[in-house]
C-alpha cells in the first residue's frame, strides 16, 4: 500500500489527474475491478468549529479503493490535529 501526502491541499483541491480516488478502475481477465487500496493525507474542509490555536491542522488520512468497501471508493480512517501524527498513522499502514 502507498501513502500520498498532499497536505496541506483538501481533497478537493487535489488536481483530478493526481487524486488516486478519480483514477479508472483497472479490470481483470474476467472484467472484474482490481482494488489497489492506497492512503491519501489531506486538510480537511468545511471547519465548522474554530479549532484550538494548538491543535489547528484538522488533518485526514482517507482510504482509497479498499477491498471490503464495494460502494465508495474513499473512507476515512481517521482525523487529526498534526500533520506529523497523521502521517506517522498512515505510514504505519505501508508495507
Amino acid at each position: 500500500m502507498e501513502a500520498t501526502d498532499f497536505y496541506p491541499l483538501t481533497f478537493s483541491e487535489v488536481d483530478e489527474q493526481d487524486n488516486p480516488a478519480f483514477s479508472p478502475r483497472q479490470l481483470d481477465a474476467d472484467q472484474n475491478p482490481i482494488y489497489t487500496p492506497s492512503l491519501m493525507i489531506v486538510r480537511q474542509q468545511n471547519q465548522k468549529i474554530a479549532p484550538d490555536p494548538m491543535h489547528n491542522e484538522q488533518v485526514l488520512v482517507l482510504l482509497i479503493d479498499d477491498p471490503a468497501n464495494k460502494h465508495d471508493r474513499v473512507a476515512s480512517l481517521g482525523k487529526f490535529w498534526k500533520h506529523s501524527v497523521a502521517k506517522q498513522f498512515a505510514d504505519a499502514f505501508v508495507l
